[in-house]
């Protein structure tokens, strides 16, 4: 078992190097751009630089920009560039700075469109590359490379900016990078902003920095620069006089301001939806499929059905078998004279058997050794004695009388096989105890388990139903998350359901040994921090309509760790009658008038110990108790000694748990360079627009 124990910690430590790996990965990805733009900003892409800069805004109020910059650009030397590229937003997160707080929106996608351009004049049609973060607008020359000269040239550049998707409860703001923080160096700076109306002159603000946004403050122009504002007209004025040196505007408008602006609808989104609605169906289906159960007719008994073995009783009963349940057979053996039950501390039991048995022959004392009609039943590896010998697990015809199986023949003789000295079981040494003892005795308890579902009671099988209901609960974050890698046109967050598949797996195994607590660790890293990293570097929430991106997690959640315990199976119709018997039994017990229950006593004075272990499956033996309390009857010699019937049964359950092999060896002593204007990963000043210029 340590080298099992050894194997999980290693896997566990395997999985989180592979999560950090992935987090490095990602997060490497967006730096190594940085340097990759850095390295190739050679004397190439600096052949140029601005001479004057001027901007026309027009602001819509739908939230839609028109944008005409006119680039007097000079070029240092000949047969190098045929144009510039602008790079302008496509995604971004518009950061605000409101009562002296920074407020970050939800990620966006803008939308360029009417581009027009031309060069010296000259009307030329621009090609236009557009990814997830930004639009690459290509100006070239017609014909030839550009030579270089002292006079500037004079690119136009002319496009519709929509940043409708843009929006801060509150707030209908306009924050727009009217000079990128990538551009090339400039010397002068121009820009007019227009507005449909009147704009308060005190909640508009400039905020300039450089490097890539590293530092952002309020603008204080200097001399030769200034800011104006005049009714619904903003006119600035700047001498940057640096590469990567950008000027962002805001302006706080009242809430409805841009009365005619509407939030985007992407219409994949209704597939993504109608795929993970149905993922919820099916689980919930299956679900109360395997959980509601007809109506029961209840019969009134008296006592539990003649030949009902303790298993199928809790087969019946609880929908499938219960290990637990293994307790009511060692009451069962105490009532008819096969043990003894002693109390050992405060915590644990020590059981001793009576004389009925020869553990010699493992045979009934003086009694003949005629095997009953079982021929089907093969009892395995039979139980063995301190001394190695093997017991004779025969089911006889005198054993009915004791065990319904040879299975549980063989359970008894599995306790009193050493474990806390010779012809005794004991709770606290069996704690202590060799895995391989523990193991073996867990086979025992699973074959009764099994025994009691082999026969039939449950229509379908609810246990696979129970493996199936955490990968459907996947589905709405599969779907959420191809939504996602078609709208940012990125297959990255695709790979990162391998992990939350593995974290789902990993879920199933953990609720067959719920006491294994370690092993949540594994659900946890492998889907709650790969989803983590999904939502926090690829969605667009403002895209997410429905609010799916935080109810997918929850959906699993309940998946995995929830529905599963609840499956139960529904019992066959001739289980369900059984079942009626059944019912009827409690409900005697729990409301029948004392008197009658008297009249029980007095002709079956062994009555409260031979319903005992059944109360115990059903879950009443402490309502019993009480009560019976004011009638007469006689009491296990047990109780008599201060023993609580409900404490046996946690007592047994409590070793249940340490007999799984697991539980056992488990309880051993910044931004990349398409971040001008405010983009997706990180702004400091910015809104839509900006982006930087290249040389191409």
């Amino acid at each position: 078992m340590k080298k099992s124990k050894n194997l999980f910690a290693a896997f566990l430590a395997l999985a989180l190097i592979l999560l950090a790996l992935i987090c490095v990965t990602f997060n490497s990805s967006y730096v190594s751009t940085d340097v990759a733009y850095a390295a190739s900003s050679s004397w190439e892409d600096k052949n140029f630089k601005f001479k004057q800069i001027d901007v026309e805004i027009e602001v819509g109020k739908d939230k839609v920009y028109t944008v005409k910059e006119t680039l007097k650009t000079k070029f240092f030397r000949s047969d190098i560039n045929r144009g510039i590229i602008r790079d302008i937003q496509h995604q971004t997160t518009t950061t605000r700075y409101i009562n002296g707080k920074k407020v970050k929106g939800k990620s966006f996608f803008t939308k360029l469109d009417n581009v027009k351009a031309s060069f010296e004049g000259i009307s030329i049609k621009p090609d236009i590359e557009v990814n997830s973060e930004m639009y690459s607008i290509y100006i070239r020359k017609p014909g030839g490379y550009i030579e270089g000269r002292e006079e500037p040239y004079t690119f136009v550049l002319e496009y519709t900016y929509d940043m409708s998707d843009d929006k801060v409860s509150g707030y209908d703001d306009f924050v727009f990078d009217i000079l990128g923080y990538e551009m090339n160096e400039t010397e002068l700076f121009n820009a007019i902003i227009t507005f449909p109306e009147e704009i308060p002159a005190d909640k508009v603000s400039v905020r300039t920095n450089n490097a890539g946004r590293s530092y952002v403050y309020e603008w204080e122009p200097d001399e030769g620069e200034s800011v104006t504002i005049e009714g619904s007209v903003i006119t600035i004025s700047a001498q940057p006089y640096a590469a990567e040196k950008g000027y962002t505007v805001q302006v706080i408008l009242p809430d409805g301001y841009f009365s005619e602006a509407s939030l985007t609808f992407y219409w994949y989104y209704i597939i993504a939806i109608i795929c993970a609605v149905g993922g919820i169906a099916i689980a919930l289906t299956l679900f109360l499929k395997n959980f509601l159960q007809g109506k029961t007719l209840e019969v009134v008994e008296f006592y539990p059905p003649e030949g009902m073995s303790v298993m199928e009783f809790s087969s019946i009963w609880h929908r499938g078998a219960r290990a637990k349940d293994s307790a009511a057979l060692i009451l069962k053996w105490a009532n008819l004279g096969l043990l003894t039950i002693e109390k050992d501390g405060e915590k644990n039991l020590i059981l001793r058997p009576t004389d009925i048995y020869d553990f010699n022959t493992f045979g009934l004392k003086g009694a003949a050794q005629a095997t009953s009609a079982y021929p089907s039943q093969n009892p395995g590896a039979e139980p063995k004695d301190e001394n190695g010998t093997a017991a004779n697990a025969a089911y006889t015809v005198a054993d009915k009388k004791y065990f319904d199986s040879v299975i549980e023949k063989k359970f008894y003789f599995r306790l009193f096989a050493g474990i806390g000295g010779e012809r005794v079981f004991s709770t606290k040494v069996f704690k202590d105890r060799s895995a391989t003892q523990k193991s073996a005795f867990f086979d025992n308890i699973k074959e009764l388990t099994d025994e009691g579902k082999d026969k039939e009671h449950i229509k379908g099988d609810s246990e696979k139903v129970r493996n199936a209901l955490p990968f459907i609960g996947l589905i709405p974050t599969l779907a959420i998350t191809v939504y996602y890698c078609v709208l940012t046109s990125q297959f990255m967050p695709a790979l990162l359901l391998i992990f939350m598949a593995a974290g789902t797996f990993v879920g199933v195994m953990w609720r067959k040994t719920p006491q294994v607590y370690m092993m949540l660790l594994f659900p946890v890293v492998f889907y709650g921090a790969t989803y983590g990293i999904f939502a926090g570097m690829f969605a667009l929430t403002a895209y997410d309509y429905a609010f799916f991106l935080w109810i997918a997690p929850v959906i699993w959640a309940v998946c995995v760790f929830v529905l599963p315990f609840f499956v139960k199976g529904v019992r066959t119709e001739e289980a369900q009658k059984t079942y009626g018997r059944l019912k009827g039994f409690e409900t005697f017990l729990l409301k029948a008038e004392l008197p009658k229950i008297q009249l029980l006593f007095d002709e079956n004075p062994e009555y409260f110990s031979d319903i005992l272990a059944w109360c115990v499956i059903m879950g009443i033996s402490d309502k019993v108790e009480k009560r019976f309390a004011s009638l007469s009857f006689k009491v296990p010699d047990y109780m008599s000694n201060g023993i609580k019937v409900r404490w046996i049964c946690h007592c047994m359950y409590h070793s249940h748990f340490h007999v799984s092999p697991i539980s056992h060896s488990s309880s051993s002593h910044g931004s990349s360079h398409f971040s001008g204007g405010g983009g997706h990963h990180g702004s400091h000043g910015g809104g839509g627009g900006g982006g930087r210029s290249r040389g191409c």
